[in-house]
Formats: C-alpha cells, sequence, structure tokens
C-alpha cells in the first residue's frame, strides 16, 4: 500500500524560486487557491474554485414572438401601400432628460400607436400589440374615448390580424 505524501507548499515555491533565480525568470506566485488553503479556510478555497471553474452563463434565450416595433414597423408599412388608405400618421410619445432635473414628455399617454383616414372618410386607430400583452390603463382609456366618439379602435398582435380587420 502506498503511503501518502504531503507537500509543503511554501517548500515547493521555495524550490521553484530557486530555480526560476538561476534560470532568470520571475518568481513564482502562489495560485489563489493555494493561499486560500494555506491560510487554513478550506471553504475560501471552495469558493475560489467555484468561481475560476464555474460553467459559463448560457447565452440570452432569442424572443419567441416578436417585439412591438417590429409590429407596429410592418404595419405601418403595409398600410402606406394601399389605395382605401388616404392618411397614415404614426404616433409616438418621447421622453427626454435635459439634465439638471429637467425632463420634458411629447405626446398624449395612452394614445394609439397609428391613426388612418379610409377612403370612405372613416378614422381608425390602431394599437399594435407584442402577442400575449394587453392595453395598459391610459390605453383602455383612450379605448374607450374613441368608442364613445364613434371612431374604430383595434388592437392587433400581427400583420395578418389588421389584414382581418380591413377584410382582406
Amino acid at each position: 500500500m502506498a503511503r501518502k505524501r504531503t507537500v509543503d507548499l511554501k517548500e515547493v515555491q521555495k524550490a521553484g524560486n530557486a530555480v526560476a533565480d538561476r534560470l532568470g525568470l520571475p518568481k513564482l506566485t502562489p495560485h489563489p487557491i493555494c493561499l486560500a488553503g494555506q491560510m487554513g479556510s478550506p471553504e475560501a478555497a471552495e469558493e475560489l474554485l467555484d468561481k475560476l471553474y464555474a460553467k459559463p452563463k448560457p447565452p440570452p434565450k432569442r424572443r419567441s414572438r416578436p417585439l412591438e416595433a417590429s409590429i407596429l414597423r410592418a404595419c405601418y408599412r403595409w398600410l402606406v401601400k394601399q389605395a382605401f388608405v388616404v392618411l397614415v400618421e404614426r404616433r409616438t410619445n418621447i421622453a427626454m432628460d435635459l439634465g439638471s432635473g429637467r425632463f420634458i414628455r411629447s405626446g398624449v399617454k395612452g394614445r394609439a400607436d397609428l391613426w388612418c383616414v379610409l377612403d370612405t372618410g372613416t378614422h381608425v386607430e390602431i394599437e399594435c400589440k407584442q402577442p400575449g400583452r394587453g392595453l395598459s390603463r391610459p390605453q383602455r382609456l383612450f379605448r374607450d374615448y374613441c368608442q364613445k366618439m364613434g371612431l374604430s379602435f383595434v388592437v392587433v398582435h400581427s400583420l395578418k390580424e389588421l389584414k382581418e380587420f380591413f377584410q382582406l
């Protein structure tokens, strides 16, 4: 049966430094795990090992559903090409930080992303949403206001839904 040999890390470092001196190489520095072990803290050594040899984080998952901006862009581009659409406007709300505590907002909270006027004179408000997403409270209030005023308001989650609304 072979006897286990214990090695003193300080002795190994001294021997390595003596060889490095003779060869004109830089001195050896102990590995952080060895230092943690020498200080009598196996927990610290384990922690360092975990950090050094941790599995890399997987890349972020790709979105399974399209972004609202891509749906909005597709709907806008489609509406512009239609002969029955007289006017299309893309509405955006912006916010700017002017620095020194000044903040400016532009736009009306809750209004639809797109509005258009058809050749029949019909005014249509279009809100684009990601699949599975619903209207926010200000958007629901705006929808209710439009319906009270007799305007068409539609929520679409894809270009296909917009085409279905116009029965194409």
